[in-house]
């Protein structure tokens, strides 16, 4: 985003200049292995944020031992007389910002935001339980969206969001006509359209690195140099959901 200001006084030369504010990026990371593909994946991206001079912040799942799981400490102070509805509570904790501390030092990395990008492999035709656990508790009803406020009314509106996967396989296989019968893209839609976008977010196109485990050192590279080109102008990539 590039803004103009005016000096005073000034030169007719200096009237005016523009310049591109850094940006706020919280990576949301999920990989147990530190040496793994994922990882690297993670250290190309926030290299190349570093280099366009925008700010980062990064929840590493494993690191932080994220507990994936809703349970009643998600809710403090709650009537347990009452059966759990976990979208109406989490709507009414909301109010308060009465959240597990886990989450509420989750949910300002996410306010602070301008862009979150999830760094996890492709697990299962979706995101690992540790990404898909982050959404569940963070996302909540009354912070991330409400009742009738969702996708081009949801909370999040303004944020952009954006997954970075990898998968074992070709690109021939994640296709129409391969074994997995659709492109990766369209198997995690239930994530960025259902998810991301649901709650108010645009949403840039996946990244997939393919034959990660299968593929030389030289092509694995290769996968990580388009991806580092890409994130260095991700502020002029084209949206997959823009809302």
């Amino acid at each position: 985003q590039k803004e103009s200001f005016t000096l005073h006084p000034h030169p007719p030369h200096l009237s005016t200049y523009t310049f591109t504010m850094g940006k706020n990026f919280l990576i949301v990371y999920s990989h147990p292995e530190p040496k793994s593909y994922t990882a690297a994946a993670k250290e190309k991206t926030v290299n190349a944020l570093k280099s366009q001079g925008h700010s980062i912040k990064i929840s590493d799942l494993y690191a932080m031992k994220w507990n994936p799981v809703i349970t009643e400490e998600d809710f403090p102070g709650r009537d347990k007389s009452e059966a759990l509805r976990i979208p109406a509570q989490h709507k009414k904790n909301s109010e308060k910002k009465n959240f597990a501390k886990d989450v509420l030092e989750e949910m300002d990395k996410i306010n602070w935001a301008d862009y979150i990008i999830f760094i996890c492999p492709y697990w299962w035709g979706s995101v690992p339980a540790m990404v898909k656990g982050w959404m569940d508790r963070c996302l909540a009803c009354g912070f991330a969206w409400d009742f009738g406020g969702y996708w081009q009314t949801g909370k999040l509106r303004g944020k952009k969001a954006m997954l970075i996967t990898s998968v074992s396989a070709s690109t021939a296989t994640y296709s129409k006509t391969g074994a997995h019968g659709m492109d990766v893209e369209t198997r995690l839609q239930h994530i960025t359209w259902g998810a991301l976008a649901f709650c108010g977010m645009d949403v840039l196109p996946t990244f997939v690195s393919y034959d990660v485990i299968m593929s030389d050192d030289k092509a694995r590279e290769e996968q990580l140099n388009a991806l580092e080109k890409q994130i260095k102008s991700i502020e002029t990539v084209k949206e997959l959901y823009k809302l």
